[in-house]
């Protein structure tokens, strides 16, 4: 199990917690399977550690064979509040 900061984290340190670089959590941003980023006055990231909890779960989600498509529409469904019983 991930040990995951109680304090905001650059992009470099949320990459390096997770195992993902940093072009890959541009990335996720950009197809919108992770939300924006929050920013610094100077227009860097920096990600809170709940954000990062959602970093580690979709790495799990990837780790047992979902495609990004479909990590984004399970991220969109629990999102919305959906009843994900009927998935299981």
């Amino acid at each position: 199990m991930i040990e995951i900061p109680d304090k905001p984290m650059t992009i470099r340190e949320a990459a390096e917690l997770t195992g993902l670089t940093e072009d890959t959590l541009r990335y996720y941003e950009r197809i919108d399977l992770l939300p924006p980023a929050e920013r610094r006055p100077n227009g860097h990231r920096f990600y809170t550690a709940g954000q990062v909890q959602g970093i580690v779960f979709l790495m799990k989600l990837k780790s047992i064979g979902m495609t990004l498509a479909q990590m984004r529409q399970f991220r969109k469904l629990s999102g919305e509040g959906c009843d994900l019983s009927a998935y299981e």
